[in-house]
Formats: C-alpha cells, structure tokens, sequence
C-alpha cells in the first residue's frame, strides 16, 4: 500500500510504504517507510502535548522502569561501554566541562561524566527519574521536562549525550540541529538510538510489542541523513551492544519473550530479567558476594561496522564546517 502524505520526516519525500500497524498508537498509528530514503516513522504525529504527557507521567511506568538495582546496573554499564565508544579517537586529555545529557533516566552518564566536567545539566521528563538522578548528582542541573533545543543557549556545551531519545522525537532533524547549535566550538555530540533493521521492525509489528512509542525507526544509514540533514558530520558510527545474530543472552531470551509473551517490551525487560540474578545477591545477602562477571560487561562494549549487526547504533558527531 503506497500513499501520499505525510512527508518523510528527514527527507521530506511525500510517498510510502504501510508497513502495518503502530503497537503504541492505536487506533490509527501506522508505521511506514519512505519511499526515497527508507527510513521508517509513524504516521499520523502524536498531538506534542499528549506526547510530552505520556513520557511525563506513562511511559516508564507502563515499561516498569524503577531506578532498582537491576536497572541501574544496566544503566551503568551502559553508559561506560558508551563513554568508552566516544573517547575513541579523541585525545587522551580531552574532559568536557559542559555537559548535557538529553533523557537523563537516572543519571548514569552524568556520574560517569562528573569526575571531569563541572558543570552538568540533564533532561529528564519522568519526575522520578529526574529526582533520582537529582539526589545521585546534587550539583547537577536536573530538569524534569522535556528538553526543546529551541530553548538551549547557542555554544553552551562541549558534549551532548541523548542515549535512546531521538526515535521519540515527531523532528529529528530539527532536534538534531537544534543540538549542534547548542555546542560550543570544537564540541561534540554522541547519539545512540535502537537499530531498527527490517526484521526487528518486522516483529514488532508482527507480535503488537507495546511500551516503545518510536516514531522514527532508525538504520546507520538514516541515523546519517538525519544528521547530515541537520547539519552535522559523522565521526564514528557503529553497531554496538548484543548481536543480533550470535545467540546472545539478549537474543535468545527476546525470541522467547516472542514465542510466549508477545506483548512484553523487549531490551530493557531482558536486561532487568539478566542482571536481577546479580541484584538480589547484592540486596539480600549479609556479606558481599564473590565479585563475578556481569552478563552485560563484555555485551555492551562490543561493536561493528556492520550496519545490521547489533542492536544499537552510536554515532559521535560534530558541527560541519
């Protein structure tokens, strides 16, 4: 099925494909990709403010994500391997001083941040997110709502973080350019976003998998037009994270999930599911556990240049000249 309208959100093209329908908005959310670029959004655009709400007050608690044990390993880990990925290349002594994180959650790239930036500032719209990452950083900036680049003073940082944040966003491109803006000269910008192959996106419409709310399906490939549309330059890009493909721990108990509970949300209930093991050994026992390695320490930090290859896409990025 071919249509006309709406235009592709990073390209502008006015003809698609209907892929089927979006899990998230019923009842007449579509998920689609264009025609031109390939790139898979949702239409019709969710009102802004019933948005803002739903992320304000629905989104996390309908995914049962609680700043617990569990979830803050994962959190942890994640932001190491992604702090790991954006100094690759860049000198030894680089130490952002300004620091902006776009979706803050509990605040773990900020604290994985602090020990060299001094001043950093965070969005988060669920208020008890932000008010966690507030009491784990209490000179930080914490700021429960949204973040409108419009509104971010022009060269202002010298990193922005947004782990998992733009296929939220009805304007990437405008967000995106709204980001670079913000960066001081010689500034960077790292983006990590779900990779969205034609397989993935396949089975989320297949099983009906609620609790994503994407409006933009990403690939490396459209992550770089977006970017490049908004002005930027990609510096490093790579999958990273569990294999689609190699029976990893991830992969394996998704396609359980989709056998049995099609309706589950996928990555972040995996990794609760994983780490809660090593969770309650902290919690419950009265001495400390035999430290032992965490199923996410080697799974996160690997990467490829193989577009189709892992989970997640990250991308450093600067202002082009």
């Amino acid at each position: 099925m071919t249509a006309s309208t709406p235009a592709c959100p990073l390209c502008g093209a006015g003809h698609f494909t209907d892929l089927g329908a979006h899990p998230d908005l019923p009842p007449d959310g579509r998920i689609v990709r264009c025609g031109a670029c390939a790139h898979g959004y949702a239409v019709p655009v969710p009102d802004p403010a019933a948005l803002a709400e739903r992320y304000r007050s629905q989104y996390r608690s309908f995914r049962k994500e609680v700043p617990d044990l569990a979830y803050m390993d994962f959190m942890n880990l994640r932001a190491a391997a992604q702090i790991a990925f954006l100094r690759t290349g860049l000198p030894d002594d680089w130490a952002p001083a300004r620091v902006l994180d776009v979706g803050c959650s509990a605040g773990s790239m900020l604290v994985a941040l602090s020990a060299t930036a001094g001043r950093l500032t965070g969005y988060e719209p669920d208020v008890q997110m932000a008010r966690f990452a507030a009491h784990r950083l209490p000179t930080a900036d914490i700021r429960a709502t949204v973040c409108d680049p419009a509104d971010l003073p022009a060269g202002e940082f010298d990193l922005i973080t947004m782990s998992h944040v733009l296929e939220h966003v009805p304007t990437p491109v405008e967000f995106v350019r709204g980001l670079l803006r913000a960066l001081a000269p010689g500034g960077r910008l790292f983006v990590e976003v779900p990779n969205e192959v034609p397989d993935e996106l396949d089975a989320l419409i297949r099983y009906g998998y609620r609790g994503h709310v994407h409006l933009s399906f990403f690939t490396p490939p459209t992550l770089v037009r977006c970017v490049e549309a908004a002005g930027g330059r990609v510096l490093r890009l790579r999958t990273a994270g569990p294999s689609f493909r190699d029976g990893s721990p991830v992969t394996e108990l998704v396609r359980a999930t989709a056998t049995s509970r099609p309706k589950r949300p996928l990555i972040i209930r995996a990794a609760r599911l994983l780490a809660r093991p090593v969770s309650r050994g902290l919690r419950f026992r009265s001495a400390p556990p035999i430290p032992a390695p965490h199923p996410w320490n080697t799974l996160f930090a690997k990467e490829s240049t193989d577009p189709a290859e892992r989970i997640w896409v990250r991308a450093l990025i600067e202002v082009s000249e």
